[in-house]
């Protein structure tokens, strides 16, 4: 979920290079970079859940948990 910065933010955001900023807390100062990071950890988080699913299917056992 992406916020919106405010106006002199978005355009330090711009010259910086673009961020994903997930979370609103982290929005100002230097944690940009740190909410981006915590993006991408939950991506990770999601995708390998997914691939875990796949393989319980794959090995006979989808219910498990």
């Amino acid at each position: 979920m992406a916020t919106t910065l405010p106006k002199d933010q978005a355009q330090e955001s711009r010259s910086t290079g673009e961020l994903i900023v997930s979370s609103a807390h982290l929005a100002g100062g230097s944690s940009p970079a740190l909410s981006e990071l915590e993006y991408g950890l939950i991506l990770f988080s999601h995708a390998f859940n997914r691939w875990m699913v796949r393989c319980m299917a794959a090995a006979g056992v989808a219910g498990l948990s």
